[in-house]
């Protein structure tokens, strides 16, 4: 039945003991980690509900999918968040061609502003906002196996956000059909990042320079 699955109860049960605290945040909001997923989903599921898969699943299925991945991954209880709410745009931005094929084109976006409005309506506090939504707004990037695009990408949104995305997109991909399986493409891109990390320290040590870049 519609209204069985899934349960607020589940997600939270799922994720609890996975979550990992944010490395020198001291959260200025009113809510707890659980909180704050539960709020999430919540406004996740009222966003999808009378959307379905193509395999006839409630479409939340996916962004629970991806959460529990995210949080099997470790990533802490933002991530998550940005994972239930990653593809709340979709609704809004759906189009058909003439092959019958759906596409969402700039739903990153517009899940960005669904995202950042459910944030405001509930005063998060601005390390939230701004984590959570860079995340929702990024998360359809398509990062190249290059050295010079990942030097970039690195200094525009940082070293933790960058690893952050990788592995949320790392997720979304595995919560979809296996035949779309991109579990090498991520592992290059984390080697060659960890290359242009590691080579960027070392030049730092050699000219006896802080490490300022890609922080």
């Amino acid at each position: 039945e519609k209204s069985f699955f899934p349960q607020p109860s589940w997600i939270i049960d799922a994720l609890h003991e996975k979550i990992m605290p944010i490395p020198g945040h001291v959260p200025t909001g009113n809510f707890t980690d659980l909180e704050k997923i539960e709020r999430a989903y919540l406004y996740a599921n009222s966003l999808h509900d009378g959307q379905f898969r193509q395999s006839g699943e409630p479409y939340i299925s996916h962004p629970l999918a991806v959460a529990e991945i995210v949080a099997g991954l470790e990533l802490d209880t933002d991530s998550i968040c940005a994972a239930l709410l990653h593809d709340t745009g979709k609704i809004y931005t759906v189009s058909v061609d003439e092959n019958k094929e759906q596409h969402f084109y700039a739903h990153p976006h517009k899940s960005e502003e669904i995202a950042r409005r459910y944030l405001n309506e509930y005063k998060y506090d601005n390390f939230t906002k701004d984590r959570v939504c860079l995340l929702v707004k990024i998360h359809d990037t398509v990062v190249e196996e290059n050295k010079v695009y990942i030097k970039k990408r690195l200094n525009r949104i940082g070293k933790d956000a960058f690893f952050e995305l990788i592995n949320l997109q790392r997720a979304d991909n595995k919560a979809q059909n296996p035949v779309y399986d991109r579990t090498a493409h991520f592992d290059a891109v984390c080697q060659l990042a960890e290359r242009v990390l590691s080579e960027a320290a070392a030049r730092a040590r050699a000219l006896d320079l802080p490490l300022l870049v890609y922080t």
